[in-house]
């Protein structure tokens, strides 16, 4: 027994000194812990077991340890981190409030209640013919909500910026590993001052507005885009284009990690693939954005004489 203690006049750096020596029974089971210390009682009367404050015995039976960090749940903190798996989400001069799992997608539809003019910004994405003519069979009615978008937003007073991707002659820009663009280039797509590579005449650009040229999928990637908003103190960006996963996808992923506050109008957008469009708009852009209708946004911009 003295190889394992020293006497106990023994000084506190010698005590440490054989420390190492005791086995670590803090860690260990209930019954094993027992049994150390029957075998080790004068060692276990220098040195008592203190556990710390946040450590809880359990005695319940046939647990594989006795022992579990914490105090448990209450009820407060249980409602704490339920509040905390609530659906995200953010509207751009609005307080969203959104409910629980089954209600957080209507909720989040309907929250957008005012819009913020003097730093808000429309970008209209990709309403290129070849574009636009890929999905005008499935959404008949694209063109002409998109339409009433820029409509509203002219007379709101809010900026409306056009991204449009084209290539200059002989594509210069692709790259055989670029796997999409690629195909473009093969089939001739979207080189500048083609047909097919112009903005649709049902959403055309006014002859002040801004178009942004650029050679990759998301708006921001190749452009000047962010040189533009910044100049126009734009921190809210109002999104529609074509594709969902295309062109939205990646502009929601680019501009929420540079903090801009961002509303994704659900039917300006469409995509080839309706369940990928879906899953985008439920599940994926929520986390990031506001996700509204276009006569909801529409609505927010009204006067409030005209709100119901």
């Amino acid at each position: 027994m003295h190889e394992i203690m020293p006497p106990r006049a023994a000084s506190y750096a010698e005590m440490f000194l054989v420390l190492p020596r005791i086995p670590p029974l803090m860690f260990y089971p209930c019954r094993v812990r027992s049994a150390t210390m029957a075998r080790h009682p004068v060692t276990h009367a220098h040195f008592p077991l203190v556990l710390p404050s946040t450590v809880r015995v359990s005695s319940r039976q046939g647990s594989p340890s006795s022992m579990a960090w914490g105090r448990g749940p209450t009820a407060a903190s249980r409602g704490a981190r339920a509040s905390r798996r609530q659906p995200f989400s953010r509207g751009c001069g609005t307080a969203n409030t959104s409910g629980g799992r089954r209600t957080g997608r209507r909720r989040r539809m309907a929250d957008l209640r005012t819009i913020n003019r003097d730093h808000t910004a429309v970008l209209i994405m990709d309403y290129q013919n070849d574009i636009v003519n890929s999905v005008a069979a499935y959404h008949p009615q694209l063109l002409e909500r998109a339409a009433a978008v820029l409509s509203g937003a002219r007379l709101a007073g809010v900026p409306v910026i056009y991204v449009v991707v084209r290539f200059r002659p002989g594509y210069p820009e692709v790259s055989d590993r670029n796997l999409l663009f690629r195909g473009l280039k093969a089939a001739g797509r979207l080189g500048e001052g083609t047909p097919g590579a112009e903005i649709h005449a049902q959403v055309a650009p006014q002859p002040t507005e801004v178009i942004v040229a650029k050679r990759r999928v998301g708006a921001f990637s190749t452009t000047d885009l962010e040189s533009v908003l910044r100049a126009h103190q734009v921190t809210c960006l109002v999104l529609l284009g074509i594709a969902t996963s295309g062109v939205v996808l990646s502009t929601v992923r680019w501009a929420a990690d540079a903090d801009y506050e961002l509303i994704v109008l659900e039917d300006g957008c469409a995509d080839a693939d309706e369940e990928v469009h879906r899953v985008l708009m439920q599940k994926v852009f929520p986390r990031q954005a506001t996700v509204v209708p276009s006569q909801a946004f529409l609505q927010a911009l009204a006067p409030e004489a005209e709100k119901p």
